[in-house]
């Protein structure tokens, strides 16, 4: 569920942790979703350390988008297929409050954004859908 929250500019952060450019003091409508533990903003991206994964579908081999941000606004920079490993470097939310996963190819070095629904870790995690 999307929220707009209010947020106090303070030194050029937001009370949600956002950096802004604006001038101290003033107030600006921040997009956030809810989650269990609060409010996380639109877009923000929450970087974490490698972790392997596999891209996930129905079909080993059917293709999945890769995307150069958060959500389905960002343009397919590549595709990757069901079953082929990847590494899991951050999450944010998109505009929809869903869950992205960003995503690097280990032979590539390259890094993209595919839907959590597409992402299966080694590990099961709880911070996201």
């Amino acid at each position: 569920m999307k929220h707009f929250a209010t947020a106090l500019i303070l030194a050029g952060t937001t009370s949600l942790g956002m950096t802004i450019d604006q001038k101290p003091g003033l107030t600006q409508p921040v997009e956030a979703c809810a989650t269990a533990g609060g409010l996380i903003p639109v877009e923000a991206e929450y970087v974490s350390e490698a972790e392997p994964a596999y891209v996930h579908g129905n079909e080993l081999g059917s293709p999945v988008n890769v995307r150069s941000g958060p959500g389905l606004a960002f343009d397919v920079i590549d595709t990757s297929s069901v079953g082929y490993y990847v590494e899991v470097v951050g999450q944010a939310f998109s505009r929809d409050c869903e869950t992205w996963v960003q995503v690097r190819f280990p032979l590539s070095r390259m890094e993209g954004w595919i839907h959590s629904h597409h992402i299966m870790l080694s590990q099961s995690r709880d911070w996201w859908d």
